[in-house]
């Protein structure tokens, strides 16, 4: 039990992307998680469970896998394609590892009314890149109420191919291309939240991270028909509080996947004297960097969980992803989720 128990609560982001012995020992588990998937998704299927319908056309960005598979990148691309257009997004999160309780409005689309320990360091990145509307709840149907009357365009449901109860006109689900669905296992002997099978509800898959699309080889043929996607933004690395190149680096990060990172960095030619990796959404202490050198290479993410501290006594450079959307999801979403012409006054 002890050695399940370190297992279990190591990196779970890395969880189901080897051959860790304990997967087949955890295989019995699974049958019961893909018999309780299974169950949900035929109530849904069947109406048994009730959707509720958003007012403004809606659009789901999710994934099968657990993990990071660049949701948040995609998600900002998204709202500034609708904010360039004129249009007023709205993000609803769940707002994971967050410190607050109920709903929460974290920007209302001018303002940012909440900490990145509040609303949750995702949406609170989204916030502050696009300065879209942004709320976080658990169920966003209810969190829709507390946006309602700031009028939104569109609705961007963030990380909710699972969570079926909102209806959605588009049903984005992403794949990491550089890790694909690791074992092909469910969750816990597994990274799959659910069967490949369930990937019939996408309007379109989008592969991130890589340019290849062999991850496709292990999709069921009946899903031929669904469009897919490529989204590999570029990347750049800039200072945040120094100048120059760092030559004693720390990389310190607590994203699920941070080995394109880590590849990102050495491609640039720059020598990582440490590295050090926290679980996925890490809330930062001092203590963190206790043993880390005054150069410190970090996300756009992480770096707004920073202590003050740190960011006054460190060296810091950002890693940062230019994220905007290709020309053929545009073409994509106009067909398929075609938004009413903005009328703009000539006052």
């Amino acid at each position: 039990m002890k050695r399940l128990s370190r297992a279990l609560s190591s990196n779970a982001n890395q969880w189901g992307y080897s051959n860790h012995s304990l997967y087949r020992l955890l295989y019995p588990l699974s049958l019961l998680y893909g018999s309780a998937v299974y169950l949900r998704n035929l109530l849904y299927d069947t109406n048994r469970l009730k959707r509720v319908k958003l007012p403004p056309p809606t659009i789901a960005v999710g994934n099968i896998t657990l993990g990071g598979t660049g949701k948040t990148p995609f998600v900002i691309a998204l709202c500034r394609y609708y904010i360039e257009k004129g249009y007023t997004p709205c993000v609803l999160s769940r707002g994971y590892r967050r410190t607050s309780k109920g709903e929460l409005l974290v920007c209302d689309g001018s303002q940012i009314l909440a900490s990145p320990h509040e609303a949750g360091d995702e949406p609170y990145l989204i916030a502050v890149k696009t300065k879209a509307i942004v709320a976080v709840g658990k169920d966003r149907a209810n969190t829709y109420r507390l946006v309602e009357h700031l009028k939104p365009d569109v609705v961007i449901l963030d990380d909710a191919f699972q969570h079926r109860r909102v209806e959605r006109d588009v049903n984005f689900c992403l794949i990491d291309g550089t890790r694909c669905f690791g074992n092909g296992l469910l969750f816990p002997a597994g990274p799959l939240r659910e069967p490949l099978s369930s990937l019939k509800r996408a309007s379109a898959l989008v592969i991130t991270k890589a340019e290849s699309l062999k991850c496709m080889e292990n999709v069921p043929k009946v899903l031929s028909k669904i469009p897919v996607f490529r989204f590999t933004p570029e990347t750049e690395m800039t200072p945040v509080n120094t100048k120059g190149t760092p030559v004693q680096a720390t990389l310190i990060s607590a994203i699920a996947n941070p080995y394109p990172l880590i590849e990102d960095v050495k491609r640039r030619g720059i020598a990582l004297k440490k590295v050090l990796i926290l679980p996925d959404h890490h809330h930062y202490t001092e203590k963190d960097f206790k043993n880390t050198t005054d150069e410190i290479i970090t996300t756009e993410k992480d770096l707004v969980k920073f202590p003050e501290s740190i960011k006054k006594s460190k060296s810091i450079w950002v890693v940062s992803i230019k994220e905007e959307l290709p020309e053929n999801i545009k073409s994509f979403l106009e067909a398929a989720c075609p938004l009413r012409k903005k009328s703009f006054s000539t006052n």
